[in-house]
């Protein structure tokens, strides 16, 4: 899959009320493509549900780590 193809797979519509899928995503850099493949891949898989991707702060895996879990909110940079 080429980022074409997975930003294309990102704008097909899906329904309103599907479930939702909720996948965060820790890692100790900035995954700009990494979040693009990896919810096209999910979308792939999951045709049925609504991918959510959250991820953590840029160099701070431990903390990102750490607060992860359910319940948990995503951080957005200050």
């Amino acid at each position: 899959m080429t980022l074409i193809d997975a930003l294309e797979r990102l704008k097909t519509p899906i329904a309103e009320n599907a479930r939702l899928l909720r996948v965060f995503l820790a890692c100790g850099f900035t995954p700009l493509h990494l979040e693009t493949f990896l919810a096209a891949h999910l979308r792939n898989l999951c045709p049925d549900r609504r991918v959510e991707l959250q991820s953590g702060l840029f160099g701070d895996l431990s903390e990102t780590w750490n607060g992860c879990g359910p319940g948990s909110t995503t951080r957005s940079p200050s």
